[in-house]
């Protein structure tokens, strides 16, 4: 009976013990003590030893609480917090010091932990009175929601990235950055979040979710150019190509930055500034003039579509057309009016901005004084292009007495659009004057009105199928000094970017 007694108290005073550990948290989450860890959170939510928990973003956040009496604390395998004990202060390294380690307190923290898709067991490990050990795992589901996210912590480690199951894709390329006005940005992360919804430029619809891109510095730039590629809805109709395109959409404006589709992603080339995002759309309305366009329908369309050409009428006319004040917002001014009955010319400066943009002519900053006077009236955007083209040799000046001109709201003879189609192609001309004016002879009936500054581009340019003859009875015509219309311009464009493989 004394035996029975005495193990009944030491029974109830364990108990009692026991349900004190329990009321104190010390058991709570599977910490003992003495354990130099006494918490351990994911994303701001606490997580016990053994626990899985589930995750849509490629980083998480890691926090671990730690007691007075903790010596060192390691994250998983890219962060080691020692307490130096001469100085009483902890010490950080790192295996890659874009995950941003830091230590306040009585607490160590992973900013930006790296998974991969699936299942990443980390280990976390404390020493201090007593070592301790405890396992989490977060299931990386990669897969293409609204909110995910996608940190890239250093472009110049991680230059190409597939993420979301592989509907987006990032490829910034070798020896590419971020810069910070003309220098090279500390941070060089880049985030992407998935959204499922924006509103949509005018005649068009969303065909895939939407990513943002946000760079370290929203004022920073790359220096190289990058490639973007987006998956777009399944349903989308197939051989729509020449109707989707991509835009890059901010506070300030919309971007039609056009894109190459091949199978059921289109992949788009960035520059510059890339904050902002982007979509695949789809053109679902046109303009009233494009109902008279006949053989240049399926030449305009897709430069329209992909940003390559703009309207310009009445309302819309960034390239200051002189238009009857009815032709509205609904056409595309391709004629001088609502009749039909005269094409619109076009100018030297438009010819060049489509070429840039066809191309995707790397864009140059426009310097402080611009190259050519007369850029000074242009607004930002044709400014910039028209410095671009500059840059790129695709316009050169005009002489007008002792100051070259550019003349970008000149009209272009064909003959002069055959000389600047033949320079940005790279064609190679035939030098033999001879054989230059024999060939084009047997090809137009008017050749000898064809300047001879002209005739070898001419003949490249035909001879490449980018320009062909105006027929005339049974004879064909060049007409090389008649002006050359947007409605030509867009076909010249357009057969040269195919042939290219931007469209």
């Amino acid at each position: 009976m004394f035996i029975s007694s005495r193990l009944c108290r030491v029974f109830i005073l364990t108990a009692l013990f026991l349900f004190m550990l329990t009321l104190s948290g010390s058991f709570n989450r599977g910490y003992a003590t003495t354990a130099p860890i006494t918490g351990v959170s994911v994303d701001g939510e606490s997580v016990k030893n053994e626990e899985t928990v589930s995750t849509n973003n490629n980083t998480v956040r890691i926090k671990v609480s730690f007691r007075s009496t903790a010596t060192q604390i390691k994250i998983g395998v890219v962060a080691t917090f020692t307490l130096d004990k001469a100085d009483d202060d902890w010490k950080v390294t790192t295996t890659q010091p874009e995950v941003d380690a830091v230590i306040s307190g009585r607490s160590a923290e992973v900013k930006y932990y790296p998974l991969k898709p699936g299942k990443n067991t980390i280990t976390i490990n404390g020493s201090g009175e007593s070592k301790q050990t405890i396992k989490i795992t977060v299931d990386y589901t990669d897969r293409p929601l609204d909110g995910a996210i996608y940190r890239i912590l250093d472009i110049t480690k991680t230059p190409k990235s597939d993420f979301f199951s592989k509907t987006v894709g990032l490829d910034f390329g070798k020896n590419n950055y971020l810069m910070d006005g003309r220098n090279k940005s500390k941070d060089q992360s880049v985030t992407v979040t998935l959204r499922d919804s924006i509103v949509p430029p005018k005649r068009y619809l969303l065909r895939s979710p939407v990513v943002r891109l946000e760079s370290s510095d929203r004022y920073g730039t790359l220096a190289d150019s990058a490639v973007l590629t987006l998956a777009f809805h399944p349903y989308t109709a197939t051989g729509a190509d020449s109707e989707l395109t991509v835009f890059r959409i901010t506070d300030h404006e919309d971007t039609n930055l056009g894109g190459k589709v091949s199978g059921n992603k289109i992949a788009v080339t960035l520059s510059g500034r890339i904050d902002g995002y982007y979509g695949v759309f789809a053109a679902v309305s046109g303009f009233r003039d494009f109902e008279r366009l006949g053989w240049a329908y399926h030449s305009i369309y897709p430069l329209w579509v992909k940003g390559v050409m703009e309207p310009c009428n009445w309302k819309e006319n960034p390239w200051r057309y002189p238009y009857d004040p009815s032709v509205g917002e609904d056409y595309f001014g391709l004629f001088l009016n609502r009749s039909y009955s005269r094409e619109t010319n076009i100018s030297r400066g438009e010819f060049a901005a489509m070429l840039v943009k066809g191309l995707r002519l790397k864009p140059v900053d426009p310097p402080y004084r611009s190259t050519f006077k007369e850029f000074d009236a242009l607004d930002t955007d044709r400014r910039q292009l028209m410095e671009t083209a500059v840059a790129h040799g695709v316009l050169r000046g005009n002489p007008d007495g002792t100051c070259p001109i550019m003349g970008v709201n000149g009209t272009l003879t064909r003959q002069q659009a055959a000389v600047l189609l033949a320079r940005v192609a790279q064609l190679k001309l035939e030098t033999d004057q001879k054989k230059v004016d024999d060939t084009l002879g047997s090809l137009f009936a008017d050749a000898a009105s064809i300047g001879a500054w002209a005739k070898p581009s001419v003949l490249a340019c035909h001879q490449a199928g980018y320009i062909s003859g105006v027929p005339a009875g049974d004879e064909l015509h060049f007409k090389g000094g008649e002006h050359l219309t947007r409605i030509q311009g867009a076909a010249l464009v357009h057969r040269l970017v195919v042939a290219k493989g931007y469209i």
